[in-house]
């Protein structure tokens, strides 16, 4: 498109390719037993990850980002600006969260971020966040439920980003309307 633009050809003959369909991969979904068993499992900072990714529905991303600025422990609020959209989005502290949280502040170790160790700590690659919540994943003995992607490339429904999905899943249980549950969180990928 760039060449085309410029002039230096008449079309782009990239769109003549006709692109396969894409298969989707229908994500998973955690129970809150196994969300207790991961936090169980999990050592320092993994559990409280884990724990806002479960109570907010945050992407990986984003709870790593978290700082304490953003945490209000008096009005029982989590208030961040999401990293992939730009909003800002205000979730309610669950209780559980809530009082992880208020161990965490009681320490005298002044830090801008929850976990400041995760902080800027990439999600990809061999050693990144992704691979340590798999390693937490096959500890705690719970199920990937990997499957046969495209091509010879195995992947698994259940990944950190499947705590997102069972947040939601939690609310529909809960009885939360579905314009509650999805607002802010339209594009879930």
């Amino acid at each position: 498109n760039a060449a085309r633009r410029k002039g230096l050809i008449p079309t782009n003959p990239a769109e003549a390719v006709e692109l396969p369909d894409l298969v989707g991969v229908e994500r998973g979904t955690f129970t809150s037993t196994e969300v207790k068993v991961l936090v169980n499992t999990a050592k320092g900072e993994w559990k409280t990850l884990i724990l806002l990714a479960y109570f907010t529905g945050a992407r990986l991303s984003d709870c790593c980002r978290t700082g304490w600025s953003d945490v209000d422990l008096v009005g029982r609020a989590l208030t961040y600006t999401q990293g992939k959209t730009g909003k800002k989005v205000t979730v309610p502290l669950h209780p559980e969260l809530q009082a992880h949280l208020e161990q965490l502040a009681g320490t005298d170790t002044r830090e801008p971020f929850v976990m400041p160790d995760m902080a800027n700590l990439k999600s990809g690659g061999r050693h990144g966040l992704s691979e340590g919540f798999k390693r937490i994943m096959r500890k705690a003995g719970i199920d990937m439920q990997t499957i046969q992607g495209a091509g010879v490339r195995m992947l698994s429904k259940r990944t950190f980003h499947a705590l997102r999905h069972s947040f939601t899943s939690a609310l529909a249980n809960a009885g939360v309307a579905s314009e509650v549950r999805m607002k802010d969180r339209k594009s879930t990928r």
